[in-house]
């Protein structure tokens, strides 16, 4: 399917529980790559919705984009007076500046967060897919 183009004949990316498919999935380009734009559709037999791969052809060089992997946490494991320890020492010794924006503050604030919990929450990634090549 190129960018600029919708057809029937194209396969469903989504069943619903009751049988009926449908394509809620669109895949936009501007109109001077759209000829150079593709789409894959993997199955995923443990959803209902099927994820797309884009990607854009430049001459014999393929760009994929990569596709989000979902972190799942074991929070009944986790070590949390190690964690509380942890965090409260990144956050008297880390340069946080206060003046900033609060939004570049919790940017700052939720990284220190997220690297102290991968030390002591244990976790695991989910639902990776891997692409080579053109399609």
């Amino acid at each position: 399917m190129s960018g600029k183009s919708y057809s029937n004949e194209d396969p469903a990316t989504y069943l619903y529980y009751n049988g009926t498919r449908t394509t809620p999935d669109l895949l936009l380009a501007l109109s001077d790559i759209s000829e150079l734009t593709r789409r894959k559709i993997i199955d995923d037999p443990s959803s209902g919705h099927k994820p797309v791969i884009a990607s854009i052809t430049f001459g014999s060089r393929s760009m994929t984009m990569k596709v989000p992997t979902k972190l799942s946490w074991n929070f009944k494991k986790a070590d949390w007076p190690r964690f509380t320890n942890l965090l409260e020492n990144e956050l008297h010794t880390s340069p946080l500046n206060f003046n900033l924006h609060p939004d570049k503050l919790c940017y700052d604030i939720t990284n220190i967060m997220i690297r102290c919990a991968k030390q002591t929450i244990h976790f695991k990634y989910q639902r990776t897919f891997k692409f080579m090549g053109n399609l």
